[in-house]
C-alpha cells in the first residue's frame, strides 16, 4: 500500500513544476481566443490550488524568521492597499483589484516554504526555463503569422506589434518581459551550465530582436551596471571603489545636463509617450496625496488630461491596460503616500535580502548574483512599466514578481539556518525535516 509519506516529496516536486507552466499558458490562451475569460479564470484557480496544496504539504516544517518577516510585510502592504481601495473613487473596482493583487501575492509567496526542499526547487527552476521557452515560442509563432520570413526592422516591428495586439490580443511588450523574467528566475534556481547560458542567450535574442521591445536589452545593461557598482563599492580595493563613485558622479552630471537642455517633447518622444502619462499621474497625486484616487482610477480621466507632447497621442488613447506606465507613478496617483511608502519599504526589504544572498559565503551555491540582478531588474523595470510587485495582479509578471519574493525568502531561510546550532544544521541539510513534520521526514 502506498504510504503518503513516501509520495509527499514527489507531489511537492510536481506542484512546484506545475506553477510556472500554468503561468506560461496565459498568452497562448489569449492568442487562441477560445473561452478566454473562462480559461484564464480556471488558470488562476489552478494556481491558487497548487500553492495551497504546497502550503498544506509543508505546514509541519515550521515558519522561519525570513518567512515570518515577509508574511508581516506583505500583509501590511495589503492592509494599506485595502485602505486605498476603500477610499478610492470606485470602491467596487478597487476591491476587485485588491483581490487580484492578494491572489498573486498568495500564489507567489506561498511557494517559499516548499522551495527550501532542494528537489522541489530544482523542479521549479526547470519549469521556469521551460515556461520561458514556451513564451518565446508564442513570440516566434506570432511573428511568423504576421511577418513571415521578413527580417525585423524598427518600423516593421512597430507595425507588427500593433497588428498582433489588434489581431490576436497578444501584447508583445508584456510577453517579452514575462519570457525574460521566467528565464531570470530559472537561473536563480539552477546551477550554471553551458545549456542554461545558451537558453538565456536564445531568450534574450528572441525578446529583444522580434518583439520591438528595447526594454529587456536596456534593463540588462542598466541593471548590470548597477550590480557592478554595488560590488565595486563593497570591494577591498581602493581603485574599484574610486572608479565606482567616480562613474556615479559623472553619470549624474551627464543626466542632469541632458535633462537641462531637453524639452518636454523630446523627453516624451524618447520615452515613447510615457512622459505624458507620468505628468498626468503626478498631477493626480498632488490633488489627493494621502490615499490617492484608488486602484485602476487611471481609466477615469487619463486621456482627457494628456498634455499632447507625444506625436502619437492617439495611440495612447487606445490603451486598454498599462495606465501610467510606471509602478511608482501609479502608486502615487492611485494609492497616495501611504501605498507609496509601504511599497518602498517592501522594495528596500527585497533589495536588502537579495544583497545578503549575494554577499554570503554560499552565494555561488545559491546563485547570489542572479538573485541580486533579478531584484534590480524588478526595481528598475518598475520605473517604466506597470506589471510587477505593484501591478494590478492580472499579468504574468505580477505573479512572477511574487514568486521571486518566495525565492528570496527561501534562500534567506536556508542561509540563516547554517548559522544556527544543533537541529538547525539538520534543517539546513534536510530543510523538509522537522520535529512536527513526520510526513516529510527522511524523504530526500
Amino acid at each position: 500500500m502506498l504510504n503518503l509519506k513516501d509520495f509527499a516529496p514527489y507531489l511537492s516536486r510536481a506542484l512546484g513544476f506545475s506553477i510556472p507552466l500554468l503561468l506560461a499558458l496565459h498568452w497562448p490562451v489569449i492568442a487562441c481566443h477560445v473561452s478566454e475569460v473562462l480559461i484564464l479564470t480556471l488558470l488562476r484557480v489552478a494556481l491558487l490550488g497548487c500553492s495551497l496544496l504546497l502550503l498544506l504539504l509543508w505546514a509541519g516544517t515550521g515558519m522561519t524568521r525570513s518567512e515570518l518577516k515577509w508574511a508581516c510585510a506583505l500583509a501590511g502592504f495589503l492592509l494599506v492597499y485595502l485602505a486605498s481601495a476603500l477610499c478610492g473613487s470606485d470602491i467596487g473596482r478597487g476591491l476587485q483589484d485588491w483581490v487580484r493583487v492578494a491572489t498573486a501575492m498568495f500564489v507567489g509567496f506561498g511557494t517559499a516554504r516548499a522551495l527550501r526542499h532542494p528537489p522541489t526547487a530544482k523542479a521549479f527552476g526547470l519549469s521556469l526555463i521551460l515556461a520561458s521557452l514556451i513564451s518565446c515560442g508564442v513570440v516566434l509563432a506570432t511573428y511568423w503569422h504576421y511577418m513571415g520570413f521578413r527580417a525585423p526592422g524598427y518600423e516593421s516591428l512597430r507595425i507588427f506589434k500593433e497588428s498582433a495586439l489588434r489581431g490576436s490580443g497578444v501584447a508583445l511588450n508584456p510577453l517579452a518581459g514575462a519570457a525574460f523574467l521566467f528565464c531570470l528566475l530559472g537561473m536563480c534556481m539552477l546551477p550554471s551550465s553551458w545549456a542554461l547560458r545558451s537558453i538565456a542567450s536564445f531568450v534574450l535574442l528572441v525578446v529583444g530582436g522580434l518583439t520591438g521591445s528595447r526594454a529587456p536589452i536596456a534593463l540588462l545593461v542598466v541593471c548590470g551596471a548597477v550590480l557592478l557598482f554595488i560590488k565595486a563599492t563593497g570591494s577591498r580595493h581602493l581603485t574599484y571603489r574610486v572608479a565606482a563613485w567616480g562613474s556615479l558622479f559623472l553619470g549624474t552630471v551627464l543626466i542632469i545636463g541632458l535633462l537641462s537642455v531637453a524639452t518636454p517633447y523630446k523627453i516624451s518622444d524618447a520615452t515613447e509617450g510615457r512622459f505624458d502619462v507620468w505628468t498626468v499621474g503626478w498631477a493626480k497625486f498632488t490633488e489627493s496625496p494621502i490615499f490617492g484616487y484608488g486602484p485602476d482610477s487611471w481609466r477615469d480621466d487619463l486621456f482627457s488630461r494628456l498634455p499632447g507632447y507625444y506625436k502619437e497621442t492617439a495611440a495612447l488613447k487606445r490603451l486598454k491596460a498599462g495606465g501610467y506606465h510606471s509602478e511608482y507613478v501609479t502608486l502615487l496617483a492611485e494609492g497616495g503616500l501611504l501605498c507609496f511608502l509601504s511599497a518602498l519599504f517592501l522594495l528596500a526589504l527585497l533589495l536588502r535580502d537579495s544583497l545578503r544572498v549575494t554577499k554570503h559565503p554560499e552565494a555561488k551555491r545559491y546563485r547570489g548574483d542572479f538573485v541580486a540582478f533579478t531584484c534590480l531588474f524588478l526595481c528598475v523595470r518598475a520605473l517604466i512599466e506597470i506589471p510587477g510587485l505593484f501591478g494590478y495582479g492580472q499579468d504574468v509578471t505580477d505573479y512572477l514578481a511574487y514568486l521571486f519574493v518566495g525565492i528570496v525568502a527561501s534562500r534567506i531561510s536556508l542561509l540563516d539556518s547554517t548559522y544556527q546550532p544543533g537541529p538547525a544544521r539538520i534543517m539546513a541539510k534536510f530543510p523538509f525535516v522537522s520535529g512536527s513534520a513526520p510526513l516529510l521526514a527522511g524523504t530526500q
